[in-house]
């Protein structure tokens, strides 16, 4: 599981360190989403980190961008990451946006 290098957080996000240590080893945790780049057509995959339990699915996930508490932040944060993309880009390409950061970044 990686992680991008400017991960979003949802308001409800307190620790961000103890969570990402919680799912890189399949810990559980109550209301917690994950949001990746798809590794498909879409765009984003939001996920409940109950499924990340499983080692498969934790290791196929994409690159993890955000992460919120409950579905309401989930959606806040990823509006967030349209906002960001549209503003700076002019589309809203939010997968080559996110990718074009983590190389600007390298």
């Amino acid at each position: 599981m990686k992680f991008h290098h400017h991960l979003y957080l949802g308001s409800g996000i307190k620790n961000k360190e103890k969570i990402i240590r919680k799912l890189k080893y399949g810990a559980g945790m109550r209301n917690i989403y994950v949001i990746s780049l798809s590794r498909g057509r879409d765009q984003l995959d939001c996920t409940h980190c109950c499924y990340l339990k499983q080692r498969k699915l934790r290791n196929h996930l994409g690159l993890v961008v955000g992460l919120a508490n409950g579905q309401e932040e989930m959606t806040e944060v990823v509006i967030q990451m349209l906002n960001d993309c549209y503003e700076t880009t002019g589309t809203a390409n939010i997968k080559e946006f996110l990718l074009e950061r983590v190389v600007s970044k390298v």
